[in-house]
């Protein structure tokens, strides 16, 4: 019975390498001109987050929709799209009814105070900073706004929050997790298949 259970013990390890990567989340992102997309509601906030944020204000929060940059607030022909701003201290969570493995969504000026949390049952799987994406493209503190979209180990919610003035976003989306399905099929057949080798030498003996 002991091996039958250190059978069972790797066939668990092994399906869980298949769901948490040691990797960090990464990202790809462009500077495109945004489209208008419906962009998800916060499950919840806390401290100083405006949902319904509009245009920039200098020294506050930078409109994503700003194609004129931070300095020539409400220029550009989307300068009145509504936008979410999360101010200093302030927080906003988003939980999802099944794990997911992908987000995207318009960023307004990357911060390097801006940082995202990935969550899985209440355990942090993953994270992002402004500072790492500033870094890996190399673009100056506080002026980019881009389009990205992040890969992060399984997560069921995730947090945007910031440390000061702010982290805009807007067109927030979610992809699901490839083959749901097919990773607990996958640790269950290794279970089978050692099951049938125990019981096989057991027989034997």
């Amino acid at each position: 019975m002991k091996k039958l259970s250190k059978i069972l013990m790797a066939a668990a390890g092994a399906l869980a390498l298949f769901t948490v990567s040691a990797n960090a989340a990464t990202f790809t992102a462009n500077f495109d001109d945004p489209v208008v997309l419906s962009s998800l509601t916060a499950s919840d906030t806390s401290g100083n987050v405006d949902e319904n944020a509009v245009g920039s204000q200098v020294g506050l929060q930078v409109s994503p929709w700003d194609e004129d940059g931070p300095l020539n607030p409400n220029d550009g022909p989307n300068g009145g799209e509504v936008y979410t701003s999360i101010r200093f201290g302030g927080q906003a969570g988003y939980n999802f009814s099944s794990a997911i493995t992908s987000i995207s969504f318009l960023w307004g000026s990357v911060d390097d105070y801006n940082n995202i949390a990935f969550f899985l049952d209440g355990i942090q799987v993953d994270q992002l900073s402004g500072l790492d994406v500033i870094t890996q493209l190399g673009v100056n503190n506080h002026e980019a706004t881009i389009n990205i979209n992040i890969m992060a180990n399984a997560f069921d919610r995730v947090v945007f929050s910031s440390t000061d003035n702010a982290f805009e976003i807007d067109n927030l989306q979610v992809s699901v997790v490839p083959l749901p399905a097919a990773l607990p099929l996958y640790g269950a057949g290794v279970a089978l298949l050692g099951f049938m080798g125990w019981r096989k030498r057991k027989n034997a003996a």
